[in-house]
C-alpha cells in the first residue's frame, strides 16, 4: 500500500458471459429456485422471479379454489413462518425441507386459495350463503319441478362469488367446471404471453434481433393463433351467451377438410 508505483490494469477479454446474481430474502428465495430449475437468466436479463411471486400462487388459486382447504392450508404455513428460526438451526428430512424451504409459498397460495374459494363459494366443496340469500328460489315448497322447469329469481344476483343455487343442480358439474377450466386457460395464456414479451425485452437490450425475428415472432404467433384465438371465444361465449361447443371448434379448425 506504501508503493510509489501505480497500480496497472489490464482488461482481458473473456468468452465467459458474466455470473448472475439476484439478491433474494426468505420470502423470495423459494420463487427464485423455482425459476431457476427451468433455466437461470443471463446476466443483466430480466428476472421473471419477480412476476412469479404472483402469478404462480394465483394460478394455483384458480384451479384449487377452496377456502377450507386454503384456511388449512394457511395455518400450516404460519406454523413454519412462526417456528422458522427454530426449524431453520435443525437437520430435517427430505420432505420438511421442502415444506420448510416453500413455507413463504403456501403462506400465498392458500391466502389465494381462500380468495378464489370464496369467488367459487366452495368449503370443503359445499357451498354456503356468507354474503346473503340465494338470487334464485323454488316455484312451490316442494321444489318438484325444479330439475325440469327451473328455478325462478326473485332478487339482486348474489354479491360475491357463485350463487349457491347452482349446487345441486342438473348443470352444476358443467357450469362450475367450465367456469375454473376457461379461467385458467385465460390466466395461463395471459401469463405465458408475458414470458414471451419479456424475452423480447432482453433481446432488445442486448441487441439481438435474431432473437426477435426468429424466436420471439413465430412465439408469439404460434401461441395467439391457438390459444389467444381459443380465450378470445371463451370471452365471446361468455359476452353473447352462445351454445357453440369450443372444443369442437378447435378440433375441427385443423381436421375439417
Amino acid at each position: 500500500s506504501n508503493s510509489q508505483v501505480g497500480i496497472i490494469f489490464h482488461m482481458m477479454d473473456a468468452m465467459e458471459s458474466p455470473p448472475t446474481y439476484f439478491r433474494t430474502n426468505r420470502f423470495t428465495n423459494a420463487f427464485q429456485e423455482i425459476v431457476d430449475a427451468y433455466g437461470v437468466a443471463r446476466y443483466q436479463e430480466a428476472n421473471p422471479a419477480v412476476y412469479t411471486v404472483i402469478t404462480f400462487p394465483f394460478l394455483f388459486a384458480v384451479m384449487f379454489g377452496d377456502w377450507g382447504h386454503g384456511i388449512c392450508l394457511l395455518l400450516g404455513a404460519l406454523v413454519l413462518i412462526a417456528r422458522e428460526s427454530k426449524l431453520g438451526s435443525q437437520k430435517l428430512g427430505s420432505f420438511m425441507e421442502m415444506l420448510f424451504g416453500g413455507r413463504y409459498v403456501l403462506l400465498l397460495m392458500s391466502l389465494f386459495s381462500i380468495y378464489c374459494g370464496l369467488i367459487y363459494n366452495e368449503f370443503f366443496s359445499v357451498p354456503y350463503h356468507i354474503f346473503g340469500g340465494s338470487a334464485y328460489k323454488c316455484r312451490d315448497d316442494t321444489c318438484s319441478d325444479a330439475h325440469s322447469v327451473g328455478l325462478i329469481k326473485y332478487r339482486d344476483p348474489y354479491p360475491f362469488g357463485v350463487d349457491p343455487s347452482w349446487r345441486g343442480s342438473r348443470s352444476e358439474l358443467p357450469f362450475l367446471n367450465s367456469l375454473k377450466m376457461k379461467m385458467s386457460i385465460l390466466l395461463g395464456v395471459a401469463q405465458m404471453n408475458l414470458g414471451i414479451l419479456l424475452s423480447y425485452f432482453n433481446a432488445r437490450f442486448s441487441g439481438n434481433s435474431l432473437d426477435i425475428r426468429h424466436q420471439f415472432v413465430p412465439q408469439i404467433i404460434f401461441l395467439n393463433s391457438l390459444f389467444g384465438y381459443l380465450s378470445l371465444l371463451i370471452v365471446i361465449k361468455w359476452c353473447t351467451g352462445s351454445q357453440a361447443d369450443l372444443y369442437h371448434v378447435m378440433i375441427y379448425m385443423f381436421l375439417s377438410p
